[in-house]
């Protein structure tokens, strides 16, 4: 049997789901097959950070996920039993300043959710066993139970299929790698004599380390230890009495473990695909990048290639733009992965290392970065995803007017959202005098475009007007135009526009707006082009960028 569709998703984890839910969203054909019989029923990756909740906001979805799970506000790491270093996650001055702590086989119930009331239906018990590329199609051959045999046609077809991808075999993708000779248990346990619930530990010091994550369960925490890498260790399997002793060992605390729900072993193998797409084949989240578990961040970095993606290959297969937009998906995205996994890799490392240097260097490091709040922040923004940039981009573009050598200045020492950062999030006021937010304004399948006024006398009427005409007339019905006012007027100032208020001026600064300008947001939440002057033609000029028909 042959059937026919345009993307095959090939992993119904959250990369996979959060992929699928983009493409139904834009109206694309897309199947999505996973070899599991049914949806996973284990906690794994626990941690979702401010950045994913954001896009998981700009999808309606944000008040799901805080119904199921928990903050985590703070974290101690102790490098003795007198000394922690406490790291502050309200340093982050953004709307969700803590992790959210929600086991993954529950993040996927909501994702998984999300897409069944789309219409599209995971399709489980289906493995790929043969995989055809084309520079048009992909053949691919699903092995389902009772040995029946399906033949696949696609114009597209994504590899989620985590660490150990069968698409990333057949399709010959080739990686950079290595490995961290360490091993490590990890268990979902009652803990008492644990305090605290929205706090995680870890104690570091010549033994090893100790990490304790509280988990929305009452009582129940997530246990992480490691064991050097020995013969004898690496027959050990995972066992309360073990994890109570090392307990013990590397902590001042009485702490006792109980009632394991789910106990794991695992080695870190580090690896990152050399390339992101082999013909009409592409990979994301762990078939294209894995790393050490330190910060958090694999679950988070996949969801954020997906919804990258996502609307890249929806405008490609309306026809709306052309096949090179799809480069910028590697561009973007694999210098993030690069980077989380040299620094998760060099963190990971110098907290399990044994060496008789590694306890000052570890401590002096830990002091000198995370001791100093304006550092610590910045690491902060760093993990929480809020600070990962497309700037260098072929889609970033940036007009600023003519400035002096003290306002070039003044930007190295504060932060200005520009083509390629995040759009943030503020709060404005509608006509009918109720709120809204942006981000629930950009919950449409589309580009938004957003006009500051920044004083109302340097702003014509005309050239708003213009402005919005010409978005309308290039990117036609995928633009939702947004005037972001100081003072509103009659809505019939600007038509076409959603005219919104800036009480407190928060947008203006926030948007660093000093002058009028504009910013046109990417469906994905991204700034893909800020300019502070009303030119004819700039969106134009821009939109070719996109490879928009």
């Amino acid at each position: 049997m042959t059937t026919y569709t345009d993307v095959l998703i090939v992993g119904a984890g959250p990369t996979g789901l959060t992929l699928a839910s983009e493409l139904s969203r834009w109206g694309i054909s897309c199947r999505i097959i996973d070899k599991a019989q049914h949806p996973s029923t284990t906690s794994k990756a626990l941690g979702i950070h401010s950045r994913t909740l954001e896009l998981f906001e700009q999808r309606g979805l944000l008040s799901t996920f805080l119904q199921n799970g928990l903050k985590a506000k703070d974290a101690y790491l102790h490098l003795s039993p007198t000394q922690a270093t406490h790291i502050m996650f309200k340093l982050l001055n953004e709307p969700y300043p803590w992790i959210f702590i929600l086991p993954q086989q529950d993040t996927e119930a909501i994702l998984l959710r999300n897409l069944q009331e789309q219409g599209v239906k995971v399709e489980w018990s289906a493995e790929l066993t043969q995989l055809y590329s084309t520079a048009k199609t992909v053949t691919a051959t699903i092995q389902r139970a009772q040995g029946i045999t399906e033949t696949i046609k696609a114009r597209w077809l994504i590899g989620c299929d985590g660490t150990r991808s069968t698409v990333a075999r057949l399709a010959k993708f080739t990686f950079k790698s290595s490995a961290i000779e360490e091993l490590f248990f990890l268990a979902d346990v009652t803990i008492a004599g644990q305090a605290h619930k929205n706090t995680i530990h870890a104690w570091v010091n010549k033994e090893g380390v100790v990490a304790t994550f509280p988990l929305p369960a009452p009582n129940k925490w997530r246990v992480i230890i490691n064991l050097p890498a020995t013969k004898a260790n690496n027959t050990i399997e995972p066992d309360l009495a073990i994890l109570q002793q090392v307990l013990h060992q590397r902590t001042t605390w009485p702490l006792r473990l109980s009632d394991p729900v789910w106990m794991s072993r695992f080695k870190i193998k580090e690896r990152l695909a050399n390339t992101y797409q082999v013909n009409q084949v592409f990979l994301a989240g762990d078939a294209a990048h894995s790393h050490s578990p330190a910060g958090a961040q694999g679950m988070n970095i996949g969801i954020q290639d997906a919804y990258n993606l996502g609307w890249k290959l929806a405008l490609v297969q309306k026809g709306i733009a052309q096949i090179p937009l799809l480069r910028s998906y590697q561009q973007e995205r694999r210098p993030i992965a690069a980077e989380v996994v040299s620094t998760t890799s060099k963190s990971t490392k110098l907290m399990v290392s044994r060496t008789p240097l590694a306890k000052p260097l570890r401590n002096t490091l830990i002091k000198a970065v995370l001791g100093i709040k304006w550092l610590q922040k910045k690491v902060l923004y760093k993990a929480s995803g809020l600070r990962h940039t497309y700037r260098n981009s072929f889609l970033s573009v940036n007009k600023f007017e003519k400035t002096t050598i003290k306002e070039k200045c003044s930007r190295l020492f504060t932060y200005i959202p520009v083509a390629g950062d995040r759009a943030p999030q503020v709060t404005l006021l509608k006509q009918d005098g109720k709120n809204t937010s942006l981000f629930e304004e950009f919950n449409h399948p589309g580009f938004t475009l957003l006009i500051f006024e920044a004083c109302p006398a340097c702003t014509s009427t005309k050239n708003i007007n213009q402005l919005t005409l010409e978005a309308k007339a290039v990117f036609r019905n995928l633009v939702k135009v947004i005037c972001i006012q100081l003072t509103l007027l009659p809505d019939t100032t600007f038509p076409g526009t959603l005219q919104l208020k800036d009480t407190k001026q928060q947008a203006h600064k926030v948007y660093r707006a000093s002058t009028p300008c504009f910013c046109l947001v990417r469906p994905d939440g991204y700034i893909g082009y800020r300019s502070h002057e009303f030119i004819p033609g700039l969106l134009t000029q821009y939109a070719s960028r996109l490879f928009i028909v």
